[in-house]
Parts: structure tokens; C-alpha cells; sequence
């Protein structure tokens, strides 16, 4: 199967929604990979019911946005709730596959997610972003705004 070739589904922030099964098995051989080299933190859900304001307290989880051939990019959600709210901080790092390991790089917050919106086919984002797409995707201003 070419990657290229696969659309990709997304949610309203980018995120990919289903992909097929072998391409899912390998985004989570990677991210499983990078979080065992203790290249990125393990996922945790440390939230407890509070009677008033509902759950309260931390957790960490992973979003797919782009897979391709040998690497994979990811969103690192880490969400503190309070009984003021939620505060969530979000990293994109992509995953590459090196030798029997992984490499992980950071990916530019606010270009990985307009890519994503726009992107209609796997692999297209991670191809702009690492400079290797014969057709990068370009992001256009909206009217009005400069650049």
C-alpha cells in the first residue's frame, strides 16, 4: 500500500481519525518504541472525581496527525484540570524510524496544524515539514491579515 495514495480522515483540529490497520500498528510500534527509549513520557491518567467540579488532576495521551513509510507525527497533549478549568499543553514531535531505535524531533506547533487541516492525503505533512515533498503544502493567510 502507498501511503501517498491513502486519504486521510480528520477531525476538526487535524487529528487523524482512522487510518488503515497496518499503518495504525506501525504509529504505535513507533510511539510505543519512543516511549520505551524514554524519548517521550509514558501516558498517565491521574484524575480523581471531585463532587463539585467533576474530574480534577492530570493526564497525558497521544494524537496521531500524519504517518508515513517510516515515521509517524504525533500531539502530546498534557492536560491539568482544576476547578477553575482546563489548562492543556500541546507538543507535535515526529518519530522516525532508525536502525532497531527512534529518533525523535520536534515539530513547529502552528504549521503542523494548519498542514493538518488542509492536508488530504497520509504523509503529506510530515513531507512539507522535513522539507522532502516534491509538492509542499502551503498555508494561505486569511484576508486581511498580514502573512
Amino acid at each position: 500500500m502507498q501511503v501517498a495514495d491513502t486519504p486521510a480522515r480528520r477531525n476538526e483540529y487535524g487529528a487523524l481519525k482512522d487510518m488503515p490497520t497496518e499503518l495504525r500498528t506501525l504509529a504505535q510500534e513507533l510511539l510505543s518504541k519512543a516511549i520505551a527509549a524514554k524519548k517521550l513520557a509514558a501516558p498517565y491518567h491521574d484524575m480523581a472525581l471531585h463532587k463539585r467540579h467533576g474530574y480534577l488532576g492530570r493526564c497525558l495521551n497521544y494524537d496521531y496527525y500524519d504517518v508515513a513509510e517510516s515515521c509517524i507525527l504525533v500531539q502530546q497533549r498534557e492536560t491539568e484540570r482544576t476547578k477553575y478549568g482546563s489548562s492543556p499543553i500541546k507538543n507535535y514531535f515526529i518519530i522516525r524510524r532508525c536502525g532497531r531505535g527512534v529518533t525523535v524531533i520536534d515539530a513547529p506547533k502552528a504549521t503542523v496544524v494548519k498542514l493538518a487541516k488542509i492536508s488530504t492525503g497520509l504523509g503529506q505533512v510530515i513531507q512539507t515539514i522535513t522539507g522532502k515533498a516534491k509538492k509542499p503544502l502551503t498555508v494561505m493567510a486569511r484576508a486581511g491579515h498580514p502573512g
